[in-house]
């Protein structure tokens, strides 16, 4: 996930977003952690994204 972020941030591009299944406690916490807020929540998903600016 480190290098993934760092990769974006190098190659300037605007965003990164995950779509986790809501029920994975775990992966939201580490991507909570890594900057990625909670957006709208579909039924059994959880779309996250991190902004150019984190």
């Amino acid at each position: 996930m480190d290098a993934l972020i760092q990769h974006r941030r190098a190659a300037s591009l605007e965003r990164l977003q995950a779509v986790v299944d809501a029920r994975n406690k775990a992966c939201l916490a580490l991507l909570g952690l890594r900057g990625f807020p909670e957006l709208e929540p579909t039924p059994g998903l959880v779309a996250l994204v991190q902004d150019a600016g984190k």
